[in-house]
């Protein structure tokens, strides 16, 4: 007999026959249900509406097809509301529009995107899926690498990519010597300071990155920065008081955002005892454990089917071992 659990989409009336079939509990079959409607609501991210878009500009030579092939791509980007897609796939659209200024532009924005937000993108993938898009992904950054003819922009983008699994030959190993160089050479490197720190913190010792660190961290750079360049404090915090000022309000109102990243975020860096210290030297202390406070975290992101396997791996993490969850993974 055939399983509905063969079915690659799921919607409601698919729900009831799935509880007949396998008789399952009332409760279950609640929460399938509340599964079902979490991830109609969301919507998720059409991959092959970028397999269209490939083949569209790859099989063309006629430059009015390109130009509306990525005019339609581009608008499908913004339509789907995907931060880190658009991200990721907008240095692309300039590099077939022939518009080199804005590929580096674009490059320069993805280089400066957080890369964890990929685990709180709405859509789920069968494991075979996301394979295949992974495998998709490494090309469309290997085409990136190799248009680069600018160094520094070649050492840092080496950098981006050494934090995703990929295949190593498409990206160069980065050494502590050619951070450095650029640091001191090109002024107009001091924008991805996220990146040479990582680099150092990778390559240096413990004594380049902090000089480095404190050097970046100056309260300039502090007043203007982004939620995505906060991830240089999962590897350290400065000692500065006013400086630790500055931070703790900036990260009160993150904490307040409701975007799942930004609330992650939040949750990841009080994870930090300095920096929950801080808090409390700001009189704004933080009195929810931080047990508490993680697993509330993956689990409402979980209830809201946004980063779902990252969700589960972090609860299975703490010992939440509920079973509905695994439902997420199959529906």
């Amino acid at each position: 007999m055939k399983s509905i659990l063969d079915s690659t989409d799921f919607n409601l009336k698919q729900v009831e026959a799935l509880v007949k079939q396998f008789q399952l509990e009332e409760t279950t079959a609640d929460y399938l249900q509340k599964i079902i409607t979490q991830k109609e609501k969301n919507g998720s991210f059409h991959f092959i509406k970028l397999d269209e878009y490939l083949k569209q500009v790859q099989d063309s030579k006629d430059m009015a097809e390109i130009y509306y092939a990525n005019k339609n791509f581009m608008k499908f980007l913004d339509d789907s509301k995907s931060f880190y897609y658009k991200r990721v796939f907008t240095p692309l659209i300039a590099l077939n529009a022939g518009n080199e200024s804005w590929f580096y532009s674009s490059l320069n924005e993805l280089m400066m995107t957080d890369p964890r937000r990929v685990y709180f993108e709405k859509n789920f993938l069968s494991e075979k899926k996301s394979s295949n898009y992974k495998k998709m992904v490494q090309e469309i950054f290997k085409k990136y690498m190799n248009r680069i003819n600018v160094d520094y922009e070649q050492i840092a983008f080496s950098l981006y990519m050494s934090h995703y699994s990929f295949d190593e030959d498409i990206f160069s190993e980065v050494s502590y010597a050619q951070i450095k160089d650029v640091i001191k050479s090109d002024r107009k490197s001091r924008l991805l300071f996220p990146l040479w720190l990582y680099g150092i913190y990778k390559n240096g010792t413990s004594s380049d990155f902090l000089e480095y660190f404190n050097s970046a961290t100056n309260l300039e750079n502090l007043d203007r920065l982004n939620i995505d360049q906060f991830q240089i404090f999962e590897f350290s915090w400065p000692t500065n008081d006013i400086k630790r000022e500055v931070l703790v309000s900036k990260l009160i109102q993150i904490g307040q955002d409701k975007d799942e990243f930004s609330r992650y975020l939040f949750s990841s860096l009080l994870g930090n005892e300095t920096i929950r210290s801080s808090f409390n030297q700001s009189n704004k202390k933080i009195d929810t454990p931080q047990f508490s406070l993680s697993r509330s975290f993956y689990k409402s992101s979980l209830e809201d089917g946004v980063g779902v396997v990252f969700s589960l791996y972090n609860l299975m993490k703490a010992g939440d071992l509920n079973k509905l969850y695994l439902w997420w993974l199959v529906l």
